[in-house]
């Protein structure tokens, strides 16, 4: 069973979406690294008026700029490295809270 999170994610690649979507039903925008469309930059902007913004991405230099350049226009965007790589290990033991790090999304089955 996916599990829905209303916001918008974002994260570096299709290696990414793909791992995500295995368990999340979720709107997911791809970067392509540094090399972020602007078309999808200004999606991810008009988005994060109406829905929480969650950006997922590697702890390298790319993922840095990623997140410095959304930040820069996104001030409440959620920001996360390192992310996990198992479906496990991103929820509590309820399953009824996405977690990573410290912060919690609701989610519904």
């Amino acid at each position: 069973m996916k599990h829905y999170i209303d916001g918008l994610i974002v994260v570096e690649g299709k290696t990414d979406l793909a791992f995500l979507k295995s368990f999340l039903d979720a709107e997911i925008v791809i970067t392509n690294g540094f090399d972020i469309f602007q078309e999808d930059f200004n999606y991810i902007l008009r988005v994060s008026k109406t829905k929480k913004v969650i950006i997922l991405s590697d702890s390298d230099d790319s993922g840095y700029l990623i997140r410095k350049r959304l930040n820069e226009k996104i001030p409440n965007a959620f920001n996360y490295n390192n992310i996990s790589t198992s479906e496990k290990e991103l929820f509590n033991s309820d399953k009824d809270k996405f977690l990573i790090s410290d912060t919690k999304f609701n989610i519904k089955k």
